[in-house]
């Protein structure tokens, strides 16, 4: 394992303290963990799923718009990208119940829902600064992609919009030729788009979630998020004071 790995890793110890934290307050009926699959989860997946590739169409047009990318012909592969699209959704789901699961709800409890998207955003992204690519612009990048995602586990109750979100958005960035977060080699990846220009602009060898026509793009789809994401068949992520505890499940 290199030194990213490492301290990915090393989530998982506050994630099930805070975990720990969280389960509490479910028992109590305070709030939920946000993993339930009943009553339309699959349709936040699928919503999910187009708000993330519609985003990076967007910062694609943008970088093109900008004179960051240089076009010589797109060529795809196909079967390259549904084993991306599976790999990434097994290892999406498992993040997302550790990260806005367990970490998230558990936070919440302890320093409130706003505190605790922001803690955790910071707390996800601080692994990139170990990434051989990445810089401060990366681990900038990567808070504000998680305050989007946390952002939509608030607005719609549950994970699983977010986890559509991140599969859409790192499938359809690595389908347009991107790095994906240091990452040049991945499955399914096109040639015929190339990023050129300043890092702080296109992102450099890390991709264009360091630079900043994809953070001005960021910023925007936090403010979608906020206002537009519909709030789900579960409702809004809630955690209710002590006194007005009922008991329930998630």
């Amino acid at each position: 394992m290199d030194t990213e790995q490492i301290a990915n890793a090393f989530l998982l110890l506050p994630a099930a303290v805070f975990g720990v934290m969280g389960r509490r307050a479910r028992r109590q009926g305070r709030t939920t963990f946000g993993l339930d699959l009943r009553g339309g989860a699959w349709r936040e997946v699928l919503r999910g799923l187009l708000f993330g590739v519609v985003w990076m169409a967007v910062a694609t047009l943008a970088l093109l718009g900008a004179g960051a990318i240089d076009v010589t012909g797109l060529r795809f592969e196909a079967l390259g990208l549904v084993y991306l699209t599976v790999y990434f959704g097994v290892l999406f789901v498992l993040e997302e119940i550790v990260f806005r699961g367990l970490l998230l709800t558990g936070l919440g409890v302890v320093a409130g829902q706003g505190a605790a998207v922001a803690i955790s955003s910071v707390l996800i992204a601080v692994p990139y600064a170990f990434a051989s690519s990445a810089g401060v612009m990366a681990v900038a990048g990567s808070v504000l992609v998680n305050l989007v995602i946390g952002a939509a586990r608030w607005r719609t109750g549950r994970i699983w919009f977010g986890v559509g979100l991140k599969v859409g958005w790192n499938v359809a960035m690595t389908a347009a030729g991107f790095s994906n977060a240091g990452y040049a080699d991945l499955p399914g990846r096109s040639e015929g788009l190339g990023l050129s220009g300043p890092d702080w602009i296109t992102g450099g060898a890390f991709g264009p979630e360091a630079g900043v026509v994809t953070m001005a793009v960021g910023v925007l789809m936090l403010v979608a998020v906020a206002r537009l994401v519909d709030t789900g068949d579960r409702g809004p992520w809630t955690i209710a004071d002590p006194s007005t505890s009922r008991g329930g499940s998630d």
